[in-house]
């Protein structure tokens, strides 16, 4: 009888919310494997700052009649006084609480740390791991639990880096306790996985040419390409859901809110548009963001619709017009990205508005997918959404291309390089052991 081989992925999101993670997990099911999934919710690294504080002037009193006649020293004296009072009343009332507060906040900070690195990346998966044969590590995060476990069965690991995690670079406000600790810890927790690993895996030749001049490593890279046979037929699609009418064109962002898009940009870009123009925005993060940037002029054609499943995904969209991308290079990682999204608006058959980044940009210039733009200008969206509308003819060749290239950019021919991965590296440590 032949043994059971197990894989059990290891991710730091929910499955329901990873195409990666549910690709490759059903994937290894596909390919013969028992195939199990440990993951969880996602998790936010950085330490909440709390905003500033602008203090208020208070407006001079008005003279008071009759004011008494002072000398020079007691004009000084009472002016002393006076700012002497002021500074107490800020002491006492700003400065005190914060130098209270901020220790405060940096303990809140360091437990939250620790119930991080040791709680839900090591404690909690250590305690949910079973016993495999090979463990494929999504993200670095439960490095040191999957290690052990790798060293209690005798078993390697894969880990597979969804993006160029050193190089992401989100601008926001950190605190000193990211900045000193946390940075350089996961730069190390990477750098020891990957020299730990079987093998590495990553989503795009950028990023797997940022890991070899950063590492020292040669990932293979395994793309985000969409599998067609795990998608589920909806009910309603979203045109439906959003009531947009067969003659407005839609056009959509699809995938998480990200601080690398340009989404301010492509709601300006809205309002110079003709009025049948709709832009829907599918994914987590939406709609606080549309908070802040919505003009009311735009309400009613700014559609923020809550997250569908991954393998809903594309049949969800498909009777959308077109499909707009708005990653800009925001850092080294976004200007190597090769998204989800991307996949999927391709499989969905949509033609796209897209920047020209390496990765995207080489694509869809390969297959003639759509018309590039500047996310950051916009002018330039606007530009490429009326090209679109005034040239029916060349949008319906953007579709033909799309499905064209859908056959090439499949998860199908994906899945025979992470095949053969596995069964070299499960090969070699049965040739270790024996």
């Amino acid at each position: 009888m032949k043994p059971i081989v197990r894989v059990v992925s290891v991710a730091p999101t929910a499955l329901s919310a990873d195409s990666r993670l549910l690709r490759h997990a059903v994937g290894f099911a596909r390919l013969g494997y028992e195939s199990l999934v440990v993951a969880k919710g996602p998790v936010l690294l950085t330490c909440e700052v709390d905003p500033p504080r602008a203090l208020g002037c208070d407006a001079p009193a008005p003279p008071e009649q009759n004011e008494p006649q002072v000398t020079r020293r007691q004009g000084l004296l009472h002016r002393g006084l006076q700012q002497t009072t002021r500074l107490a009343a800020v002491v006492g009332a700003y400065v005190l609480p914060e130098l209270v507060k901020r220790p405060i906040r940096q303990l809140r900070g360091i437990w939250d740390v620790y119930r991080r690195l040791f709680g839900r990346d090591f404690v909690a998966p250590l305690r949910l791991l079973p016993e495999a044969s090979l463990y494929y590590l999504h993200a670095p995060y439960e490095y040191f639990a999957v290690s052990r476990k790798c060293r209690e069965y005798g078993v390697p690991f894969i880990y597979d880096a969804h993006d160029f995690y050193t190089g992401i670079g989100e601008m926001v406000k950190r605190s000193l306790l990211d900045r000193l600790f946390l940075d350089s810890y996961f730069r190390f927790l990477e750098r020891r996985c990957i020299r730990k690993a079987a093998a590495v895996v990553t989503v795009s030749d950028g990023v797997a040419s940022l890991m070899r001049d950063t590492f020292g490593c040669s990932p293979l890279v395994i793309r985000n390409c969409h599998d067609a046979r795990l998608d589920t037929p909806q009910e309603q699609d979203l045109r439906q859901v959003l009531d947009v009418p067969d003659d407005a064109f839609l056009i959509l962002v699809v995938g998480q809110s990200k601080n690398g898009q340009a989404l301010a940009q492509a709601i300006q870009a809205l309002a110079d548009l003709p009025r049948n123009v709709h832009l829907a925005l599918i994914g987590r993060g939406y709609s606080e963001r549309l908070g802040r940037d919505l003009p009311p002029r735009l309400w009613g054609r700014v559609h923020a619709v809550d997250p569908v499943m991954p393998r809903e995904v594309v049949p969800f969209v498909r009777r959308a017009d077109a499909s707009l991308i708005l990653y800009y290079a925001r850092s080294e990682n976004y200007l190597n990205c090769l998204p989800n999204g991307f996949f999927q608006s391709v499989s969905a058959g949509l033609p796209l508005l897209y920047p020209d980044l390496p990765e995207i940009g080489r694509l869809a210039r390969q297959f003639d997918l759509g018309i590039a733009i500047d996310p950051l200008k916009p002018e330039s969206i606007r530009d490429g959404v009326l090209a679109l509308l005034g040239d029916p003819q060349r949008l319906a060749q953007f579709r033909a291309n799309a499905q064209t290239a859908a056959e090439e950019l499949s998860w199908e021919k994906e899945e025979v390089v992470l095949k053969n991965l596995v069964e070299q590296v499960l090969a070699s440590a049965s040739q270790r052991r024996a």
